[in-house]
């Protein structure tokens, strides 16, 4: 549902903007799947906690990716029931998925 390159370093002071279909912050970005049927709702209000989700765009129980993101921590949930399979690496510091 989601490509990213997420950089720890980069949630200290988070300035995420859109740009091109991404959402950027520094040296990181968030991009969702290229697919008509899925949203991303970013949810900044709270900063330097940012909360990202996106899901399908349909009633009920949709699936969905969360990422929330404080200074120096991130935290990934994927489906209803958190259980969703998530494909991520880590390597320097980056998380990709």
């Amino acid at each position: 549902m989601l490509t990213m390159r997420l950089r720890l370093a980069d949630l200290q002071e988070p300035k995420w903007r859109s740009e091109g279909g991404r959402w950027i912050n520094a040296q990181s970005w968030i991009e969702p799947a290229n697919v008509s049927t899925l949203v991303m709702e970013v949810n900044d209000d709270q900063a330097p906690c940012v909360r990202i989700r996106v899901k399908e765009c349909k009633r009920d129980e949709a699936d969905f990716v969360a990422l929330t993101m404080e200074p120096g921590e991130a935290r990934l949930s994927a489906g209803v029931f958190g259980t969703a399979p998530l494909y991520l690496t880590e390597k320097g510091g980056e998380l990709h998925a």
